[in-house]
């Protein structure tokens, strides 16, 4: 042990990312055709949740738990359990869930089930989705999956305030639904503003390619009512937090190697000239935010990078599902502005 230090986090892993995807195959192959009958099973869940009667919520509990059972037995300690000891204990967590289910649900039928928001019942019906491989997302890291969940909220925002008249998001053939939001890959949601009739698309991965110097690619890119005004919501799953960053900046925030990405995204992007082909419209960005992983949206009020915002147009924004309320509001005051002459001929009208 002489050379401990040269061993990594990884080197205690006690399989590698390769074995564990091929457990999974393995074990999909040798249970088929059961796939089909948890889909039928899934399927039976989601009719009996439109009802949301004592009889369905015993009928739902019922399969939840068989399902649970199947689970720590034919994965966690026929399967699993070959290369983790501790899969044992995870098959013993299963089966307790599955007891509790039963006695809880089955038995004493106190499972029950109502009609949520229309938000909570989008959320579920896209995880029965992806749980059924409906929709395939496949293995993403942490960060990858921040920018999706970002991307998807902000077109949630914008679809309380206008009406969402194109995507290129979801697509639906004769055989199956899948969603195309994928590193590297463009996609876009088209608004309509009611009242003037105006575009605004929300992108994901705009490549702005078409520069003298190097090409530029921000995740999320609000394109205002034309095409020669843009508005950047980068997302970094990263903060900073050392010592001389709190003092220096007042508190957690985004990393200043982000705020200098949004500053160079300002500067950097422009856009050919429609008329003069050697020339560019320079100035088209309007502004570039950094999304980031923090829940303290009070606390974060006090900070530089939000202070900078209404200062600059640059700075950094917390981003979470409990943490929204900044990043809406900005929202609102872009769109006030963008859209101020239709918001107020559609309230003379109402008046």
């Amino acid at each position: 042990m002489s050379e401990w230090w040269t061993y990594t986090l990884s080197d205690l892993l006690m399989f590698s990312a390769q074995t564990y995807y091929r457990l999974f195959e393995l074990y999909n192959r040798e249970i088929w055709p059961a796939q089909i009958v948890a889909i039928g099973l899934g399927i039976v869940a989601l009719l009996c949740l439109r009802r949301a009667g004592a009889r369905e919520g015993r009928i739902v509990a019922a399969i939840l738990a068989a399902c649970w059972l199947w689970v720590a037995w034919a994965f966690q300690i026929e399967r699993y359990a070959t290369i983790n000891w501790a899969a044992r204990y995870f098959a013993l967590g299963f089966a307790i869930e599955a007891l509790l289910l039963i006695w809880i649900g089955v038995i004493r039928g106190q499972l029950l089930f109502w009609q949520s928001a229309k938000g909570i019942r989008v959320a579920g019906f896209y995880l029965f989705l992806f749980a059924g491989d409906i929709v395939p997302i496949g293995v993403k890291d942490t960060a990858l999956l921040y920018e999706y969940w970002c991307f998807l909220k902000m077109v949630d925002l914008l679809r309380a305030r206008f009406d969402l008249a194109e995507q290129t998001v979801v697509k639906v053939n004769r055989f199956r639904t899948t969603v195309t939001l994928a590193k590297g890959i463009t996609s876009a949601m088209r608004f309509v503003h009611r009242p003037t009739n105006q575009n605004l698309y929300v992108v994901y991965n705009r490549m702005f390619d078409r520069l003298p110097t190097i090409a530029q690619k921000p995740d999320n890119v609000i394109q205002l009512a034309n095409d020669k005004r843009f508005y950047i919501f980068d997302a970094k799953y990263r903060i900073q937090f050392d010592k001389r960053y709190l003092g220096q900046y007042g508190g957690p925030g985004p990393t200043t190697e982000d705020i200098n990405t949004m500053h160079r995204y300002r500067d950097a992007i422009a856009i050919p000239h429609p008329l003069r082909p050697k020339e560019y419209l320079k100035g088209v960005v309007q502004g570039a935010v950094v999304l980031f992983p923090f829940s303290d949206e009070e606390a974060y009020q006090s900070h530089k990078f939000y202070k900078s915002i209404p200062q600059v147009e640059i700075g950094g924004l917390p981003f979470l599902p409990n943490a929204t309320a900044l990043v809406s509001s900005k929202l609102d005051a872009l769109l006030a502005n963008e859209f101020s002459d239709g918001i107020a001929a559609e309230k003379l009208a109402e008046f």
